[in-house]
């Protein structure tokens, strides 16, 4: 993973009037050190990180 990569980070949706429990918010890597990666600004708490998945979009315009 490279800085500035676009990422997918599927979070709790903390909007209390949407029936979605998730949400999916793309946005950029701003620094990785080991397992931890800080990245643009999302709309999650701390704890409500579900998953971090690369943007496959920006995966196929690089080949």
């Amino acid at each position: 993973m490279e800085n500035g990569q676009e990422l997918l980070i599927i979070h709790k949706n903390n909007d209390q009037n949407d029936c979605h429990q998730v949400q999916v918010t793309k946005t950029a890597l701003v620094e990785r050190v080991e397992n931890v990666l800080k990245v643009r600004k999302i709309n999650a708490n701390d704890d409500s990180v579900i998953d971090v998945r690369l943007d496959n979009d920006e995966l196929m315009a690089g080949q």
